[in-house]
C-alpha cells in the first residue's frame, strides 16, 4: 500500500489528483459509479431496482 499525499495548489495537480483517485477506483471496481467524465445519467446506477424482501425464513 502507497500513501501518497497531493496538495491541489494548483490546476496542474488535478491531473495526478484524479489519476490516482481513478486507479484506486478501478482496483476496487468502482470507476463506473464515480467517474467524473460521464453524465448523471451515463454513470452506472449501484441499484437499477430496489432490493427484493427477503423473510425471515428465508435465512437459515
Amino acid at each position: 500500500i502507497v500513501k501518497e499525499t497531493i496538495i491541489l495548489d494548483k490546476p496542474s495537480d488535478w491531473s495526478k489528483w484524479i489519476f490516482l483517485r481513478k486507479r484506486t477506483a478501478e482496483t476496487n471496481n468502482i470507476w463506473e459509479y464515480c467517474n467524473p467524465d460521464l453524465t448523471a445519467d451515463a454513470v452506472k446506477k449501484i441499484y437499477d431496482k430496489k432490493p427484493k424482501k427477503l423473510s425471515l425464513r428465508s435465512f437459515k
